[in-house]
C-alpha cells in the first residue's frame, strides 16, 4: 500500500508542484493588467457570436444623415429646421423625445420657434456635457430646457483600446449629481406610464427599478484592472447590429415620409447619423471578420443604454455581471488542473 501511495505521489508530483505555481503567475499577470487587452477581445468576440437578438421596437431613431445634411445646406441644423423637426414628432404622440444634438447657443433663422417648441413639450429631453477632457469641454444644454428639468448627459466613457463597453447611468460631474444620461433618462420617461419609478436598493442605495438593481460597474470588475469607474457606470449589453432599431432620416420626417403609427407611444432619439459629424465610436460589433467594420453612432449608443434598461426592467434580459474575485482565481486554477491532469494522465498511459 505504502508503494502504491509513493508511486501515486510521484505521478503527480508535476501537478502539485506546477497548478500553484502556474495559478499564481496568471493571477499576477492579470492583477498588472497584461491579460487586459486579451479579455477585452474575448468580451467582444462573445458579443459577436450571440444570435442576433430581435429589433427593440419600443425605439426609433431619427437620424440626421448626409443627404440631409445636402438637402438642408447646413449643420448644425438651424432652430428653424429642428422646430419643424420635433414639432412633425410630437404630432405622432410618442411618450418621450430624446434631443441628442447640442443647442447651447441659437442656431439661427428660427430660434424663437425653437424656444416655444422647448417650452410646449414637456416629453422633451434635451443634452449637456458635463465631462470635460483633453478633447472637449463641456458643453451646457439649451437654457430653456435646463430651467423645465427637462436635460440629460450625453457624456460617454472609453476603454483604454477606444471601444466602448461601458456606459453611464449618472456621470455624477460636481455639482451634477443627480443627472442622468441620456439613454438613463428617456428610459425612465418611458417606464413612468407604467408607475415604474426608480428606489434605492436596500444593499447599498443603487437604482433599483421593479426587482433589478443596477449594480455599479468597479474598477477591477472582469478583465479590467485599474479602470476608470469614476460617476455611476454600467458595462452595455449591446442588443447587436445598426439594424437593432428602426430608423428615418431628417428629412423623410419633415416631409412626412414614414408610416403614421411609427413613433406613436415609443421613445424617439434624435442625433446625428452622418460620418462627417464624426459623433460615432468603436463598439464590440465595429470588428468583424466577415463584414466591413462599422462604427457605432452617438445617438445609437444611447439607444442601445435605452433598450438595455427597459429590456432588463421588463423582459427579464439580463444584465452583464461578473465574478467575484476569488472565483475567478478558483476558476483560473481549475483551468490549470485540468491540463496537468490531463497531463498526468497522458504520460501514465504511454508508460503502461
Amino acid at each position: 500500500m505504502w508503494n502504491n501511495l509513493k508511486k501515486i505521489a510521484w505521478n503527480w508530483r508535476g501537478v502539485v508542484f506546477t497548478v500553484p505555481s502556474a495559478t499564481g503567475l496568471i493571477i499576477a499577470i492579470r492583477l498588472i493588467g497584461w491579460l487586459q487587452p486579451l479579455e477585452w477581445t474575448t468580451l467582444d468576440l462573445f458579443f459577436r457570436l450571440r444570435p442576433l437578438e430581435p429589433r427593440d421596437e419600443r425605439i426609433v431613431i431619427v437620424g440626421m444623415e448626409e443627404k440631409d445634411i445636402q438637402k438642408l445646406k447646413q449643420w448644425p441644423i438651424s432652430d428653424r429646421d429642428l422646430a419643424r423637426l420635433i414639432t412633425k414628432i410630437k404630432e405622432q404622440k410618442p411618450r418621450v423625445i430624446g434631443l441628442d444634438i447640442y443647442r447651447d447657443i441659437p442656431v439661427e433663422p428660427g430660434h424663437e420657434e425653437l424656444l416655444e417648441v422647448f417650452k410646449t413639450t414637456p416629453n422633451l429631453i434635451g443634452i449637456e456635457k458635463v465631462i470635460g477632457d483633453q478633447f472637449y469641454s463641456t458643453i451646457n444644454p439649451p437654457p430653456v430646457l435646463e430651467k423645465l428639468g427637462q436635460v440629460s448627459s450625453s457624456d460617454i466613457i472609453l476603454d483604454g483600446d477606444g471601444v466602448l463597453r461601458r456606459a453611464f447611468l449618472f456621470p455624477m460631474a460636481p455639482g451634477k449629481e443627480n443627472l442622468p444620461s441620456l439613454g438613463l433618462a428617456v428610459a425612465l420617461k418611458y417606464l413612468e406610464k407604467d408607475n415604474t419609478v426608480p428606489v434605492a436598493s436596500d444593499d447599498g442605495g443603487w437604482m433599483k427599478l421593479k426587482k433589478t438593481v443596477f449594480y455599479p460597474f468597479n474598477s477591477n470588475d472582469g478583465g479590467y484592472r485599474n479602470a476608470d469607474a469614476g460617476g455611476y457606470q454600467i458595462l452595455l449589453n449591446y442588443r447587436g447590429s445598426a439594424q437593432s432599431f428602426q430608423k428615418i432620416s431628417f428629412t423623410d420626417v419633415l416631409e412626412g415620409h414614414f408610416d403614421p403609427n411609427l413613433m406613436r407611444d415609443r421613445i424617439i432619439l434624435v442625433g446625428s447619423q452622418a460620418t462627417s459629424i464624426k459623433d460615432y465610436f468603436s463598439t464590440p460589433h465595429s470588428q468583424s471578420l466577415s463584414i466591413t467594420p462599422a462604427l457605432t453612432f452617438g445617438v445609437e449608443i444611447q439607444a442601445n443604454l435605452a433598450s438595455q434598461i427597459l429590456s432588463t426592467v421588463l423582459n427579464n434580459r439580463p444584465l452583464i455581471k461578473v465574478l467575484p474575485d476569488y472565483l475567478e482565481d478558483l476558476w483560473i486554477a481549475l483551468w490549470v488542473v485540468i491540463p496537468g491532469n490531463l497531463g498526468v494522465e497522458m504520460a501514465k498511459t504511454k508508460i503502461c
